[in-house]
Protein backbone atom coordinates (compact mmCIF):
# COMPACT_ATOMS: atom_id res chain seq x y z
CA UNK A 1 0.00 0.00 0.00
CA UNK A 2 2.86 2.48 0.87
CA UNK A 3 4.46 1.47 -2.78
CA UNK A 4 1.26 2.71 -4.21
CA UNK A 5 1.10 5.54 -2.49
CA UNK A 6 4.65 6.83 -2.77
CA UNK A 7 3.96 6.03 -6.96
CA UNK A 8 0.87 7.86 -6.86
CA UNK A 9 2.27 11.37 -4.43
CA UNK A 10 5.36 11.23 -6.85
CA UNK A 11 2.63 11.50 -10.03
CA UNK A 12 0.55 14.03 -8.05
CA UNK A 13 3.55 16.37 -7.04
CA UNK A 14 4.80 15.98 -10.80
CA UNK A 15 1.18 17.31 -11.90
CA UNK A 16 0.75 20.16 -9.44
CA UNK A 17 4.38 21.26 -10.93
CA UNK A 18 2.99 21.28 -14.55
CA UNK A 19 0.06 22.84 -13.65
CA UNK A 20 1.85 25.10 -12.19
CA UNK A 21 3.97 25.91 -15.27
CA UNK A 22 1.01 26.08 -17.33
CA UNK A 23 -0.62 28.42 -15.12
CA UNK A 24 2.45 30.42 -15.28
CA UNK A 25 2.42 30.58 -18.97
CA UNK A 26 -1.74 31.62 -19.14
CA UNK A 27 -1.03 34.11 -16.97
CA UNK A 28 1.78 35.50 -19.66
CA UNK A 29 -0.28 35.03 -22.31
CA UNK A 30 -3.00 37.18 -20.45
CA UNK A 31 -0.52 39.85 -19.47
CA UNK A 32 0.38 39.95 -22.94
CA UNK A 33 -2.98 40.11 -24.56
CA UNK A 34 -4.09 43.22 -21.99
CA UNK A 35 -1.95 44.99 -23.16
CA UNK A 36 -2.19 44.19 -27.16
CA UNK A 37 -6.35 45.27 -26.43
CA UNK A 38 -4.75 48.45 -25.09
CA UNK A 39 -3.19 49.63 -28.30
CA UNK A 40 -5.43 48.17 -30.63
CA UNK A 41 -3.68 45.11 -31.63
CA UNK A 42 -5.58 42.29 -30.44
CA UNK A 43 -9.66 41.19 -30.07
CA UNK A 44 -11.62 41.90 -26.76
CA UNK A 45 -12.50 38.89 -27.46
CA UNK A 46 -9.08 36.59 -28.12
CA UNK A 47 -8.43 38.81 -24.46
CA UNK A 48 -11.53 37.22 -22.98
CA UNK A 49 -10.24 33.36 -24.21
CA UNK A 50 -6.96 34.12 -22.62
CA UNK A 51 -8.76 35.11 -19.12
CA UNK A 52 -10.51 32.01 -19.11
CA UNK A 53 -7.58 29.95 -20.30
CA UNK A 54 -5.67 31.31 -17.61
CA UNK A 55 -8.79 30.94 -15.13
CA UNK A 56 -8.74 26.85 -16.26
CA UNK A 57 -4.94 27.06 -15.29
CA UNK A 58 -5.57 28.29 -12.04
CA UNK A 59 -8.18 25.69 -11.40
CA UNK A 60 -6.01 22.75 -12.57
CA UNK A 61 -3.25 23.41 -9.78
CA UNK A 62 -5.99 23.54 -7.10
CA UNK A 63 -7.08 20.60 -8.11
CA UNK A 64 -3.28 18.98 -8.25
CA UNK A 65 -2.68 20.17 -4.96
CA UNK A 66 -5.83 18.93 -3.94
CA UNK A 67 -5.04 15.52 -4.81
CA UNK A 68 -1.71 15.81 -3.70
CA UNK A 69 -2.68 16.62 -0.58
CA UNK A 70 -5.16 13.91 -0.14
CA UNK A 71 -2.48 11.41 -0.64
CA UNK A 72 -0.25 13.27 1.45
CA UNK A 73 -2.45 12.45 4.52
CA UNK A 74 -2.86 8.60 3.76
CA UNK A 75 1.29 8.39 3.75
CA UNK A 76 0.84 10.49 6.92
CA UNK A 77 -1.21 7.60 8.27
CA UNK A 78 1.83 5.03 7.54
CA UNK A 79 4.11 6.82 9.24
CA UNK A 80 5.83 9.52 6.77
CA UNK A 81 6.04 13.09 8.26
CA UNK A 82 6.22 16.71 6.54
CA UNK A 83 10.69 16.47 6.04
CA UNK A 84 9.52 12.79 4.64
CA UNK A 85 7.59 13.82 2.14
CA UNK A 86 9.92 16.69 1.56
CA UNK A 87 12.76 14.64 1.06
CA UNK A 88 10.49 11.87 -0.79
CA UNK A 89 9.22 14.69 -3.51
CA UNK A 90 12.74 16.12 -4.23
CA UNK A 91 14.69 12.72 -4.03
CA UNK A 92 16.04 11.49 -7.49
CA UNK A 93 16.77 8.06 -6.33
CA UNK A 94 14.68 4.93 -6.31
CA UNK A 95 11.41 5.50 -5.25
CA UNK A 96 11.00 1.89 -4.41
CA UNK A 97 12.77 2.48 -1.36
CA UNK A 98 10.06 4.64 -0.08
CA UNK A 99 7.88 1.78 -0.13
CA UNK A 100 9.01 0.33 3.04
CA UNK A 101 7.91 2.12 6.28
CA UNK A 102 8.71 1.90 9.97
CA UNK A 103 5.74 0.12 12.39
CA UNK A 104 5.14 2.45 14.74
CA UNK A 105 2.70 1.91 18.20
CA UNK A 106 0.28 4.93 18.53
CA UNK A 107 1.31 5.14 22.31
CA UNK A 108 4.95 4.25 24.50
CA UNK A 109 4.92 0.83 25.80
CA UNK A 110 6.75 -2.49 25.71
CA UNK A 111 7.06 -4.88 22.66
CA UNK A 112 5.85 -8.39 24.22
CA UNK A 113 5.66 -10.35 21.10
CA UNK A 114 6.49 -10.10 17.27
CA UNK A 115 5.22 -11.88 14.68
CA UNK A 116 7.27 -10.71 11.66
CA UNK A 117 10.26 -10.23 10.37
CA UNK A 118 12.36 -7.59 9.22
CA UNK A 119 12.03 -7.60 5.34
CA UNK A 120 8.58 -9.31 5.18
CA UNK A 121 5.85 -8.52 3.15
CA UNK A 122 3.00 -7.64 5.09
CA UNK A 123 -1.08 -6.55 4.56
CA UNK A 124 -3.07 -4.27 6.78
CA UNK A 125 -5.12 -7.21 8.25
CA UNK A 126 -2.35 -9.34 9.95
CA UNK A 127 -1.37 -8.41 13.54
CA UNK A 128 2.48 -7.73 13.54
CA UNK A 129 3.29 -6.67 17.24
CA UNK A 130 1.79 -6.80 20.63
CA UNK A 131 2.74 -3.35 22.30
CA UNK A 132 1.52 -3.55 25.93
CA UNK A 133 1.73 0.09 28.64
CA UNK A 134 3.62 -0.89 31.93
CA UNK A 135 3.07 2.11 33.68
CA UNK A 136 0.63 0.23 35.39
CA UNK A 137 0.30 -3.83 36.49
CA UNK A 138 -1.60 -6.19 38.28
CA UNK A 139 -0.21 -8.62 40.20
CA UNK A 140 -1.55 -11.39 41.58
CA UNK A 141 0.03 -13.39 44.39
CA UNK A 142 -0.44 -16.41 46.79
CA UNK A 143 -0.45 -15.08 50.77
CA UNK A 144 0.46 -18.50 53.27
CA UNK A 145 -1.94 -18.78 55.35
CA UNK A 146 -0.39 -18.22 58.57
CA UNK A 147 0.89 -14.83 57.17
CA UNK A 148 -3.28 -13.50 55.90
CA UNK A 149 -3.24 -11.75 59.53
CA UNK A 150 -0.30 -9.62 58.61
CA UNK A 151 -2.12 -8.67 55.15
CA UNK A 152 -4.53 -4.97 55.19
CA UNK A 153 -6.12 -3.17 52.48
CA UNK A 154 -3.78 -0.70 51.42
CA UNK A 155 -0.33 -1.95 52.65
CA UNK A 156 2.64 -1.47 50.52
CA UNK A 157 4.00 -4.86 49.13
CA UNK A 158 7.71 -5.51 47.48
CA UNK A 159 7.20 -7.59 44.30
CA UNK A 160 10.28 -9.58 42.47
CA UNK A 161 10.48 -11.38 39.44
CA UNK A 162 12.55 -14.17 37.79
CA UNK A 163 12.68 -12.17 34.79
CA UNK A 164 14.66 -8.83 37.01
CA UNK A 165 16.57 -10.64 39.12
CA UNK A 166 17.70 -8.04 41.56
CA UNK A 167 14.94 -5.44 41.35
CA UNK A 168 12.20 -5.02 43.53
CA UNK A 169 9.01 -3.22 42.50
CA UNK A 170 6.94 -1.67 44.94
CA UNK A 171 3.23 -1.05 44.95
Amino acid sequence: DVGQLVGDYLGAAAAVERAAADAEVAKRALERAAKLVEVGGLARSEYERREAEHKRTLSEVTTARAAMTNIERKLQRFGLDADDLTRLRTSSGDAAAWSRTAVRAPFAGVVTSADVAPGEAVDTTRELFTVVDLSTVWVIGDVYQKDIASVRRGQEAAITTESYPGDTFTG
